[in-house]
């Protein structure tokens, strides 16, 4: 017996219902007040229709995305431009969760804002082994650096002050809080190369020879090569700051010889918290330097060997930065 089959739904239902079942989608009118939301969106954070059409995001914002965020945003769809970019919302948990939203604006038939469609993609999952990645890589570098100190016990504590003082400079002439953090995350590992250096040559207790420094000058290509085919972000920054932590704004520096911006931010940073620290710790063949001779020597080398625009930052915190070193020295001893 011949069966008649449905016929399908027209090619406009179909896509409407493939996005109804894949996106977490809202509306809102121009003043940000919800009128309408899917069942995606409803059963992403836990509500029923009536709590939430009618109200404005904030119900569900969870207070962790950056108000200059939101200023982009509706500065962006209020002059008729497309928004894209991560919030992060709450759940009906509680639970922080992250999304990728497009927002569209919709135009009248005069080319009038009349609403607004937001397309939500959860990716909270994304973001929780990025994070669980990140923190490997962290230990990871936190336990190499350990390796490279116990090689010369006289370096006690400086990966871990060259970090802090990374960041606070590397914050200090205006790189975001991301850059700032993986930079942080990454600098410990300026001295990598040193693992595949002798400890003979490493701890010599008088100045080293021509030959002997030109050993040790090795260990920026050694550490460069130990991370360089990483393709994870902190991984590839501990490269390049590796690399590029000895050489000099004026192009004296190795193992390459560049010059100015041809060098790294990342080396650039690091090479100034590098030298900082070593000027600021006390030494078995030194004192640690006051903060006026360590103004002086930087105020000479500005230009120099590093660059100006962080030189500038360094002076202008460096009470605060000896102050740090004599805090992290107090709880270690």
């Amino acid at each position: 017996m011949f069966t008649k089959t449905p016929l399908p739904k027209n090619i406009a239902s179909q896509y409407l219902d493939i996005f109804d079942n894949h996106y977490i989608i809202s509306k809102t009118n121009t003043l940000g007040i919800i009128t309408y939301v899917n069942k995606e969106f409803l059963r992403m954070h836990g509500l029923k229709e009536s709590q939430i059409v009618g109200k404005t995001h904030k119900i569900i914002n969870a207070g962790f995305t950056p108000y200059e965020t939101y200023t982009d945003l509706w500065r962006t769809i209020t002059k008729g431009e497309i928004w894209s970019g991560t919030l992060c919302y709450k759940d009906y948990n509680r639970k922080l969760r992250f999304a990728y939203v497009n927002i569209f604006p919709i135009f009248n038939k005069d080319g009038v804002i009349i609403e607004y469609l937001a397309l939500r993609q959860d990716i909270t999952e994304l973001i929780e082994m990025e994070k669980e990645i990140q923190e490997t890589q962290k230990e990871l570098i936190v336990s190499l650096g350990s390796v490279i100190e116990s090689k010369n016990g006289e370096l006690y504590g400086h990966v871990e002050r060259v970090s802090n003082y990374s960041y606070i400079l590397a914050k200090s002439i205006g790189l975001s809080e991301k850059k700032a953090n993986i930079i942080k995350i990454a600098s410990p590992m300026h001295d990598a190369g040193k693992i595949g250096l002798s400890e003979e040559v490493l701890n010599m207790p008088r100045r080293l020879t021509e030959k002997e420094f030109e050993i040790i000058k090795d260990h920026s290509a050694i550490g460069y090569n130990i991370f360089k085919n990483s393709n994870l972000d902190i991984l590839k920054s501990a490269a390049l700051i590796a690399y590029h932590h000895h050489e000099k704004w004026d192009g004296t520096g190795y193992p390459q010889g560049l010059k100015g911006r041809a060098i790294s931010i990342e080396g650039r940073v690091t090479a100034v918290a590098d030298v900082y620290d070593a000027l600021a710790s006390e030494r078995s063949y030194k004192k640690a330097w006051s903060v006026e001779k360590i103004d002086k020597y930087f105020k000479a080398e500005s230009g120099k060997s590093f660059d100006p625009e962080i030189i500038a930052a360094t002076l202008e915190i460096n009470a605060t930065l000896v102050k740090m070193i004599f805090n992290i020295l107090s709880d270690r001893f």
